[in-house]
């Protein structure tokens, strides 16, 4: 008789509807709840959406990760969340699930011991078709075809810099919108020492705090992304080199006549390519939502001089 063996996903399965979508094939109303679009693009699986089965509607609630502190000993819905403002009290620092989705969600992770990137990994075998046997990676398939689809890398410097002066920088685009492209760098992988004994997340980064170590100092992950890669260079099947090697076709060989203008908005880093779109955006309410709690910019002033009340601009 043949025994039959249980999925990973079985018990959430039962419970939710999972999709992983991104934000061509998907419609934010809110902070937390979404639409899905039927387009033809490349997926690349960054949002983690879920809906309780037998739910009435076509509406999809995001599930962000999992916080890694507190630890509670069961999840519940916060309770000063209203959607479309978020939590009234503790804002974007809430360590309460927003929906019920998030806690089936988050309540399964920690039960079965499972990690974000797993269990997306896992949604996107199952999503895409491909079986899923034990948490092995093909041996034809590379954690890079899996992860940037379609690969994006960009050039650190503009376009008309110098051939000997300028670098490739390994970097993952979130496209928001048209006109909406954030971008983030992958730090190098850190080496394992006595400090560092295996890759995991950066606390204050996944509990919505800026990091403490400084983005550069920071031996700690902070995105599924930056984690994969690491992943994937540290099991040996990724080599930096080869994703920045197509950077050097992509340059141009000659500096186009009439350079593209770009305005960049150093608060929320997004680029727009006229003066009508980055008007638009200083007006938005998430740009103003980022100048009231900016805390991650690092400005370059002096101390004023002591003893003085009235300070003016210098003529020189």
């Amino acid at each position: 008789m043949n025994r039959v063996v249980p999925k990973p996903l079985d018990g959430l399965e039962e419970q939710l509807e999972l999709r992983l979508v991104c934000s061509k094939c998907s419609l934010q109303e809110n902070e937390s709840t979404y639409r899905l679009k039927e387009v033809e693009h490349c997926c690349v699986m960054e949002i983690f959406l879920a809906r309780c089965k037998g739910k009435p509607g076509k509406l999809w609630r995001k599930v962000n990760r999992r916080p890694g502190f507190p630890k509670p000993a069961q999840y519940s819905i916060c309770r000063y969340y209203v959607a479309g403002l978020g939590c009234r009290v503790h804002r974007n620092n809430c360590t309460f699930a927003w929906s019920q989705e998030e806690v089936i969600v988050w309540t399964f992770e920690k039960s079965s011991n499972m990690e974000r990137h797993v269990l997306k990994k896992l949604l996107q075998q199952a999503q895409t078709g491909s079986a899923v046997n034990g948490l092995s990676r093909p041996p034809q398939t590379s954690v890079a075809e899996e992860i940037w689809t379609p690969p994006r890398i960009c050039l650190k410097g503009s376009d008309q810099a110098c051939a000997r002066h300028w670098s490739a920088l390994l970097v993952h685009v979130n496209i928001s919108g048209k006109a909406k492209e954030q971008y983030t760098e992958i730090r190098p992988c850190p080496r394992v020492s006595s400090s560092v004994k295996k890759l995991s997340y950066c606390r204050y980064v996944s509990a919505g705090k800026p990091c403490r170590h400084g983005v550069h100092r920071c031996n700690y992950a902070h995105s599924d992304v930056e984690m994969a890669v690491w992943e994937a260079e540290q099991s040996g099947s990724l080599v930096r080199t080869d994703l920045l090697s197509p950077a050097a076709s992509c340059r141009p060989e000659e500096p186009p006549s009439q350079p593209e203008v770009h305005f960049y908005c150093r608060v929320c880093l997004v680029t727009c390519n006229s003066q009508e779109k980055f008007e638009n955006h200083c007006s938005s309410v998430e740009h103003t939502q980022m100048i009231a709690t900016d805390t991650m910019t690092q400005w370059a002033h002096r101390a004023p001089p002591y003893g003085l009340r009235t300070f003016a601009l210098c003529s020189r």
